[in-house]
Order: structure tokens, then sequence, then C-alpha cells
């Protein structure tokens, strides 16, 4: 486990914490927050939708009708949902 990233999740009140001392993972999830919920395949628009659907509680049928067959929202949508219940 890197020691260097902390992730957390919290899908009762939506926050989502990443925290890490690699400046190239830091900016990458700053493109990833200031991404747009939108059904284009551009890769931070897909986490920054797949991280909306899972904070709002959207169900993963929603996910698929919005992402259609262009992205992999939906799959990363499905993934997080399964790894939660856990």
């Amino acid at each position: 486990m890197n020691k260097n990233i902390f992730l957390e999740v919290i899908p009762n009140n939506g926050l989502i914490i990443v925290c890490s001392k690699n400046n190239e993972l830091k900016s990458s999830w700053k493109k990833v927050q200031n991404a747009q919920l939108k059904p284009d395949g551009y890769i931070f628009n897909v986490i920054h939708s797949a991280l909306y659907f899972i904070r709002e509680n959207k169900s993963l049928g929603d996910a698929i009708k919005f992402s259609g067959k262009a992205n992999y929202c939906s799959v990363l949508v499905g993934a997080i949902m399964a790894c939660l219940k856990k």
C-alpha cells in the first residue's frame, strides 16, 4: 500500500478526500474536480461523472443511461459501488 496517498469516499455526505505528496496526482485530482458531468468519454469527465453518480446515490441504471456506449462512467460506477458494499 502506498503511504503517500489517502483516498476516502463517504457516500452519505458526498465527501471525497484525496491527499498526496505526489504533485502529478494532485494535478490530476484537480482536473477531475474541475471536469464536467458530460458523457463525452474524456477521462477526467468520466471519473468526475462516475463520482457524481456515487455521491448522489444514483443507480447503476442511471449511470448506464447517462454514459451510453461512448464511455466507461457506468463501468466505474459499478466497480466503486461493488467495493463500497463490501
